[in-house]
């Protein structure tokens, strides 16, 4: 991070020279933030390729699991359309995901006055 020499430097400099740091600046405390911000920053290195592929997993399996559920939803139409029994109402259940979508859609195109 950029700001490290910097906060390293005010630091030296505090711990000389405490007479120019205003009364709420606590030297210490400083010390003791700067030491903890530098282990979560090499913590936040190590875990960061573990982060990333967490991430890429879970947007992959998102995409597979929509991507099922879209072709389930697809079968529960053509049976509708063929009149199977039970098939209307699972269209029903299924098909209000797309209408909020068209919905939200639809008022985000509409010009407001």
């Amino acid at each position: 991070d950029a700001s490290l020499p910097f906060i390293e430097k005010a630091l030296d400099l505090a711990e000389q020279q405490p007479q120019f740091a205003p009364g709420y600046v606590d030297i210490p405390g400083l010390r003791l933030d700067l030491a903890a911000w530098q282990q979560l920053q090499r913590m936040a290195r190590r875990l960061q390729p573990l982060a990333t592929n967490l991430a890429s997993t879970s947007v992959k399996l998102g995409s597979e699991s929509y991507v099922t559920a879209l072709a389930y939803y697809s079968s529960v139409q053509q049976a509708a359309k063929q009149g199977v029994s039970g098939a209307q109402d699972a269209v029903g259940t299924l098909k209000t995901r797309f209408e909020q979508s068209t919905a939200q859609k639809a008022a985000k195109a509409t010009p407001k006055q």
